[in-house]
């Protein structure tokens, strides 16, 4: 049985809203600095988990931050200058970015005519509340995991996925004890150098996390010859399953895209990838689905903070001037306070 003094604190990086540390310029410990960037919690009462509990949740079985608020534009410090003696000063509008069309704009995943797509499209496209719901949780998120892909060359499209996986609900937990936005599994996610212990578990941490799920579906991209479908497949069920499927196909002389194959794989598989598939062309023709997404600004939600040690959570929140529950919103992956 371990001791407390054998347990060394995790707590050293808090995610703090951009817009927060921007406008107040707040320095929340001696030398610390900014970079850009459901399981258990100790605590009860989570909105974000209470709410997510009515969503649909696919959960994979294969397989850091703070707090934040709505993003201000920026301006220029020539824009804020006081006006001449006797003038008045004129009204400033500012353009928005809508980082969802950012997002649209790197589809490439390949657009299908198919039954099981269709049917999941017709399900998300007749819950327009659920649509607003999970992207207004994946607000927080979205910036952040798109500049990933991005950086990584990867589509776009799996920005979408944590809606399959998890409703953007970094509380998820799934029966096959999957968590996190991206519902990894412990195994997975000590294979994938996610730290899990009595202080924090890096599956539900979004920047830990993201980085090891992107790695996984680029491991797997790679191991299927570059077929995303394939990578996403594996990524649900486990590489191993889709191996054998393609093994299958090919010794019966069958194609071995995951079309061909999924007759071959788990019930699950074979929804998952449709449903990735269903909500990216929502997505990339909401209007001709009378489905309004909500405008996110194409700017970071949330900055990271070094502690530099240990820091009581509700100290952090009141030295940011933001609530606890933003706080756990934004550092999901602490479990303790």
């Amino acid at each position: 049985m371990r001791t407390r003094s054998h347990l060394r604190p995790r707590l050293v990086r808090l995610a703090l809203c951009a817009a927060c540390l921007a406008a107040s310029g707040c320095t929340l410990l001696p030398g610390t600095g900014t970079q850009g960037s459901r399981d258990a919690m100790s605590r009860s009462g989570s909105a974000t988990a209470a709410e997510a509990a009515t969503d649909r949740v696919t959960a994979a079985d294969p397989v850091s931050i703070a707090s934040a608020r709505p993003l201000a534009a920026a301006v220029t410090p020539g824009e804020l200058a006081a006006p001449l003696a006797g003038t008045e000063l004129p009204r400033i509008t500012l353009p928005r970015t809508d980082l969802v069309a950012r997002i649209r704009a790197g589809f490439s995943l390949p657009a299908v005519d198919d039954p099981d797509v269709a049917q999941e499209l017709a399900f998300y496209a007749s819950h327009p509340d659920y649509i607003a719901r999970v992207f207004e949780r994946g607000s927080r998120y979205l910036h952040h995991i798109s500049a990933v892909l991005e950086e990584r060359g990867m589509p776009s499209d799996l920005a979408l996925l944590p809606i399959v996986e998890s409703a953007f609900d970094p509380f998820a937990y799934s029966r096959g004890r999957a968590s996190g936005l991206w519902q990894i599994i412990p195994g997975t996610g000590r294979r994938l150098g996610l730290k899990q212990n009595w202080w924090y578990d890096g599956r539900r941490d979004i920047v830990d996390s993201t980085r090891a799920a992107l790695d996984y579906l680029e491991l797997l991209h790679d191991q299927f010859d570059g077929d995303w479908l394939l990578a996403v497949a594996g990524y649900n069920s486990g590489e191993g399953n889709v191996a054998r499927a393609i093994r299958r196909a090919e010794a019966d002389g069958r194609p071995t895209d995951f079309w061909s194959i999924r007759g071959d794989l788990p019930a699950e598989t074979r929804a998952y990838v449709p449903r990735l598939l269903a909500i990216r062309d929502l997505v990339a023709a909401a209007e001709d689905h009378e489905i309004e997404l909500p405008l996110i600004d194409d700017a970071p939600y949330f900055d990271i903070v070094e502690t530099e040690g240990q820091i009581d959570v509700a100290l952090a929140a009141e030295l940011a001037a933001l609530d606890v529950d933003t706080i756990y919103a934004l550092n999901p992956g602490i479990n303790r306070w």
